[in-house]
């Protein structure tokens, strides 16, 4: 009995050590891989690196992503689906004012609430309109890559439609040292120095997002060399060489990993974007479709999961995981809470990778886009006759409207399969499809004549999904941004920079000693009616707080003190950024106890008018450039 006891006792004291370890997180996207791209896919690619993470972990066959780059970023980094966050139609261009909207959190900002150092290296394509947009200020400690969604692997620089410009940086900063160099190696180099000089004693969250392997088609030589002979078509022999040079960096940050220590409580997510684009070498057999439209090919992805810490590894999964589930996943297993975040679309599927238990999810929505065809059908009713781009999985059901984008089947160039018919079948004029996707994932065989009460049950249930729809965010590109008034550089639009200067002068010299009703009156009402009076450009919705602070240091002030309403958080940085002293209202009485913690270590004098030296006390300090706080001012 006492060793059964004793057995018990060491079992659960190991147990909860082992618990309360914070995982390190690597998280990593490659950009338009191909479904049929991956070695254990059964390609002629090479991916001995990709093989053995995924062969050794959780391998994900049931596994979504949104058909384009920037949803899919901004779907893992919410949670939230792309009707959620108005995000719903294409990607964010360069010049386009547009973001993940400022009022969402990131997975980011929880991971750090919940102590992780954050780090993101490659890919944003999140929007950088203004500086608040800034992987820096949702949530990141550090930053270092490109902005936008596309551009020269070498030279770094994006030309499109006229415009061209240099597109790689560090944190905020343009970086031109990397010239010439080649993206993913220069990636997957910052990967390891950000491991190299982490501080074990907190949880690491890397956010590794490859521009590889987006076009354009770009390899030093040595790498397509190898499949010489092997691949025919010149594109695709380039895009493997591409593969086998990520291939070959995700070894090295792994190896990194192992190197200092970390590998044994890390997990390792790797996830596609969305499917290949077949035209430029990629392939999604034997699914249908590809990058850009919601059949199988372009929204099923390549995904897998590698950790030593796996209760089950070394299997294939088959259950229904989507990247919105990354979010509420990997937030819980940091130990993190959901709070504060908008509802989301994501579900906690751990122990579903973990242990094997079927996933939380049964359904989900691809997408609505109402900016390609428009909603049209009494609602409730199901009776549409022209309907948006979009598609819903339920179950084994998947549920296709309007036009879905290209619908073909793609063998390899090599191939001789001739799939021409079948490829144009009534792909002009039909605009609902319905599949047994667990029966049939290459969507052969369209079902929707033979089960008119499922399409209609489907039908219903995308309507309420639409119910549920912000509207679509894409605007036009902002001529201010264009890259030649920037000495050819990408940069966020200033278009606003001085108009929402001048406000924010304003707040900081003025606001200080009024109520919130009042603040919010002076700046919606009036300012912002005075700056447009004289033909001056801002935020339509101005915030004092998120043009002068970044989240990271609101956050910082937080767990000072400060309390985290609206109000304070102004008076925070009303405090922090004003060149003379500043007089603020304190109705929660809490200011106090932020400045102490925030200024013991800087010698701050505390003054009440009721000390008989306090004149001399105040003296001294202006003197030597101390802090002051005088309280109790009646």
């Amino acid at each position: 009995m006492k060793m059964n006891l004793l057995i018990f006792l060491l079992f659960n004291l190991i147990y909860v050590a082992r618990g309360n370890s914070k995982p390190n997180i690597l998280f990593i996207f490659a950009d338009d891989y191909g479904f049929n791209d991956v070695g254990y896919h059964g390609s002629e690619i090479k991916t001995p690196v990709l093989d053995k993470l995924a062969n050794e972990g959780v391998i994900l066959e049931n596994y979504y992503v949104q058909p384009i780059c920037t949803p899919t970023r901004s779907t893992m980094l919410t949670g939230r689906y792309q009707i959620h966050t108005g995000l719903q139609h294409g990607v964010i261009f360069a010049a386009q004012p547009n973001s993940i909207p400022l009022d969402e959190t990131t997975i980011a900002e929880k991971l750090s609430e919940s102590g992780y150092k954050t780090h993101m290296v490659g890919k944003w394509h999140s929007g950088y309109y203004k500086k608040e947009c800034m992987p820096t200020y949702r949530g990141f400690d550090s930053f270092f890559g490109l902005l936008n969604g596309v551009g020269d692997h070498y030279t770094h620089m994006l030309s499109r439609g006229g415009w061209s410009g240099y597109d790689l940086r560090r944190n905020e900063t343009v970086s031109t040292k990397e010239k010439g160099q080649y993206s993913t190696f220069i990636f997957a180099k910052e990967a390891q120095e950000v491991i190299t000089n982490h501080d074990s004693s907190s949880p690491l969250f890397l956010y590794l997002a490859f521009q590889a392997v987006h076009t354009p088609l770009q390899v030093p030589e040595q790498y397509i060399q190898q499949y010489e002979g092997v691949i025919k078509d010149k594109k695709r022999r380039t895009y493997a060489g591409m593969v086998s040079a990520m291939d070959e960096a995700i070894g090295n940050v792994t190896k990194t990993l192992q190197e200092k220590g970390l590998w044994d409580n890390t997990v390792l997510i790797f996830s596609t974007d969305n499917g290949g684009r077949v035209y430029d070498g990629q392939n999604n057999w034997p699914l249908r479709g590809w990058k850009g439209s919601l059949w199988e090919g372009g929204i099923r992805g390549v995904g897998f999961v590698n950790s030593p810490l796996l209760t089950k590894p070394r299997r294939v999964s088959h259950e229904m995981i989507h990247v919105s589930d990354w979010f509420p996943t990997l937030v819980k297993l940091a130990g993190g809470n959901l709070k504060g975040t908008k509802p989301l679309d994501g579900f906690n599927v751990w122990e579903t990778i973990n242990t094997g238990e079927p996933s939380p999810r049964t359904e989900l929505l691809h997408n609505i886009d109402p900016v390609q065809t428009p909603w049209y059908g009494k609602p409730g009713s199901g009776g549409y006759q022209w309907c948006p781009q979009a598609a819903l999985r339920v179950g084994d059901w998947k549920l296709l409207t309007g036009c879905p984008g290209d619908s073909r089947w793609n063998p390899l160039p090599n191939s001789s399969l001739n799939l021409n018919e079948e490829n144009y079948l009534n792909n002009d004029t039909k605009k609902l499809f319905l599949f047994n996707i667990a029966q049939d994932p290459e969507e052969r065989h369209e079902l929707s004549s033979q089960y008119p009460e499922k399409v209609k049950e489907l039908l219903l249930r995308l309507e309420e999904y639409n119910s549920t729809a912000v509207p679509v965010r894409f605007p036009n590109p902002d001529p201010a941004a264009n890259p030649a008034l920037h000495g050819g550089i990408l940069e966020e639009n200033i278009g606003y920079l001085v108009g929402d200067s001048l406000l924010a002068a304003a707040f900081l010299s003025y606001a200080g000693p009024f109520l919130s009703n009042y603040r919010d009156e002076l700046v919606m009402q009036n300012w912002i009616a005075q700056v447009r009076e004289l033909k001056v450009a801002c935020t339509p919705k101005f915030s004092f707080a998120e043009f002068l602070a970044k989240p990271t240091t609101v956050r910082q002030w937080n767990i000072q003190g400060l309390p985290s309403d609206q109000f304070s958080t102004e008076n925070g940085v009303i405090v922090t950024r004003g060149n003379r002293w500043p007089l603020m209202v304190d109705p929660q009485g809490q200011a106090i106890k932020w400045i102490k913690n925030m200024e013991n270590t800087n010698g701050l004098k505390i003054i009440d008018l009721q000390q008989s030296d306090y004149l001399r006390t105040l003296e001294n300090a202006v003197q030597f450039g101390s802090p002051v706080l005088l309280q109790n001012v009646q």
